[in-house]
């Protein structure tokens, strides 16, 4: 039989099923994945080319006559490789006034593998900072989702004259083994908040314990990942929430206590990191009696760092191993920092809520420099030859 004309009216039609694009949430999944995917892998490509590209010829370099030595070549501990007393040395030596025993068991793998073939020790130093620059790429792109701006900055970390000495000196291993280890954590980090699963947080927190172990310097890591709470991540509940249209990845905000309790075993690590490399220095006879620096002058030789390092980043001009603590900063200079530092601080504070960007590179640039600028003197040096705190 045939249906009679007009029997379907007033019936509502049957809707076709909608064809909707990949949703966030969802990583990985949907056809549209695919050409982001490959973008992804072409700056990967791209950024490991240039940094190789720039730093290939270290491969043809020597040891330097400057920690080279003493860290290596004259060590006995380490120039004869991997030795069941040089491991119990790295895991209890506090020589160089630090305690790093996996940037000493770095190095003996080199002498294992390479002898004292001074190139290929630079090559094991190039290899790590390539790895940091792509995980610093991985993390910023995932946790942000800004791809070509991810891709700049990392190309800056890769290339910028104040990661040469890190990448160009033997000695230097702890900066850019502690840079991938702390690019590393961060990635866990925020792999974790999408799927608060319990083994992306035990993944973070001990690449964190790894990377204490490369360099002291990374104990101000849980302070970064509350900012990262804040932005780009947009974890927090108000008051501290920002206007945003949604929760990502569908998550429910959590209040700051719980961020700050999600936190405490990172901070019980940098805890007992910071105690460690205090009696490190201690002992090493490095501390050279805080007396014969003054607070005031610590305080002012650090707030005029903060504006030298900034300065270095834009003019990379002038730039030195050591940096000699001085015995006096003409007032002006202190006055002209600190009101500079309050202003910018200021400005920060007052794009909280426009610019979260701003705020969260600005505290970050702040609390990461804190060990290394001569608040507390080592060696006699008043600020660190190289930037790489800034991001690791």
């Amino acid at each position: 039989m045939k249906t009679p004309r007009g029997a379907g009216r007033g019936l509502p039609k049957q809707k076709q099923p909608l064809r909707t694009k990949t949703s966030p949430a969802s990583p990985g999944k949907g056809p549209e994945r695919a050409p982001a995917s490959r973008r992804n892998l072409w700056i990967y490509a791209l950024l490991a080319a240039a940094t190789v590209a720039v730093y290939a010829q270290v491969g043809h370099f020597d040891f330097n006559s400057y920690d080279d030595p003493t860290d290596v070549v004259k060590n006995v501990h380490v120039n004869r490789g991997i030795t069941s007393d040089g491991i119990l040395w790295a895991l209890a030596s506090d020589d160089d006034c630090n305690w790093m025993p996996l940037t000493r068991l770095s190095h003996m793998a080199d002498v294992e593998l390479f002898g004292l073939e001074a190139g290929w020790h630079h090559v094991s130093n190039l290899l790590l900072h390539v790895l940091a620059t792509l995980l610093l790429f991985a993390f910023l792109n995932r946790a942000t989702g800004a791809r070509w701006p991810s891709a700049f900055v990392a190309l800056l970390f890769a290339l910028h004259p104040l990661h040469v000495e890190s990448v160009a000196w033997v000695a230097e291993r702890k900066d850019v083994l502690s840079a991938f280890l702390w690019f590393l954590t961060l990635w866990a980090y925020v792999r974790y908040t999408e799927r608060t699963a319990q083994r992306d947080y035990l993944l973070a927190l001990g690449f964190f314990c790894l990377a204490s172990m490369a360099k002291p310097t990374m104990v101000t890591l849980p302070f970064v990942l509350l900012l990262l709470d804040f932005w780009p991540l947009r974890r927090l509940a108000p008051p501290l929430a920002l206007p945003a249209s949604g929760q990502p990845q569908g998550k429910a905000p959590i209040h700051w206590t719980q961020a700050i309790r999600e936190k405490v075993p990172f901070f019980a690590v940098s805890a007992v990191a910071s105690m460690v490399t205090y009696a490190a220095q201690q002992s090493g006879g490095c501390m050279k009696g805080l007396s014969g620096y003054p607070g005031w002058l610590r305080m002012e030789n650090a707030a005029v760092t903060y504006l030298v390092y900034i300065a270095k980043t834009f003019w990379p001009t002038n730039l030195a191993v050591f940096y000699p603590y001085p015995h006096s900063l003409p007032f002006w200079q202190f006055g002209a920092a600190a009101i500079a530092l309050a202003g910018l601080s200021y400005a920060a504070l007052r794009m909280l809520r426009t610019h979260p960007y701003v705020a969260t590179g600005w505290f970050w640039y702040l609390g990461t420099l804190v060990p290394v600028i001569g608040l507390i003197p080592g060696s006699g040096a008043f600020r660190a030859g190289v930037l790489v705190a800034v991001l690791g």
